[in-house]
């Protein structure tokens, strides 16, 4: 796989600032991501109960918001992404925020646990 100059200036910056990077091709176009950090999570936490408070029952409102996380987390993670992710298919959008969560240690243990 060939990565842009751009790509690998981008992947080497968020290196050196501590982060592992991985790169994902969906689409024949290539991401880079990086794992949402505890406090960004918080972050994103409280700006989605804010925001739930503020709608109450309204279920549309609520899927908006939820939508509207997806695009936040991958503000804040993706390291390199062709073009501005408001652009980018909605599946797109979902499979790089699945990813991103998965490297960030969300959807259970890379191995089974052992009794000590």
């Amino acid at each position: 796989m060939e990565l842009s100059t751009e790509l690998k200036e981008a992947v080497e910056k968020a290196k050196a600032s501590g982060f592992e990077v991985e790169l994902a091709e969906i689409g024949r176009k290539q991401y880079a991501y990086r794992p949402v950090t505890r406090t960004e999570w918080k972050s994103l936490l409280k700006r989605r109960n804010e925001n739930l408070a503020k709608v109450g029952d309204d279920e549309v409102a609520k899927a908006e918001i939820m939508e509207e996380e997806f695009e936040y987390l991958l503000s804040v993670c993706l390291v390199y992404c062709h073009t501005d992710v408001a652009k980018l298919p909605a599946g797109t959008v979902q499979t790089l925020a699945d990813a991103i969560l998965a490297m960030s240690g969300f959807g259970g243990l890379d191995s089974e646990p052992v009794r000590l």
